[in-house]
């Protein structure tokens, strides 16, 4: 919780009507993004939304609420892009498990904060 984290959410299906860079998709994943950032007291450092990825630049105030935000987040874009609703399911969105590794102060936040 005292260093930052380079966050990547990836999905290969976001593609045409889910493209996240879509002008609805992209202003529902900041506002599900920004949310949860106030809700589990995650800091949002940096973020870049590429299209079928998301990169984020979070630190947190504990593991838990870290935990929290990236399940929520993850949940929450990938059901509001498909419009996956109970009883009409639509699989798998997200390709694999969230990308994150702790970033250094210094020379390798900033350099991290240049590619996001």
């Amino acid at each position: 919780t005292k260093r930052p984290l380079h966050v990547t959410f990836k999905s290969s299906l976001a593609i045409g009507e889910w493209s996240l860079l879509r002008k609805q998709n992209a202003a529902n994943a900041a506002s599900i993004i920004s949310k949860a950032s106030r809700q589990f007291y995650v800091q949002i450092r940096r973020s870049a939304n590429v299209g079928n990825h998301i990169h984020l630049v979070i630190q947190g105030k504990t593991r838990r609420g870290i935990q929290d935000f990236l399940r929520t987040v993850g949940a929450q874009i990938s059901t509001r892009v498909t419009g996956a609703r109970k009883g009409n399911p639509v699989g798998k969105f997200w390709d694999s498990l969230v990308y994150s590794r702790v970033v250094e102060w210094g020379r390798d936040f900033r350099n991290v904060c240049g590619y996001v």
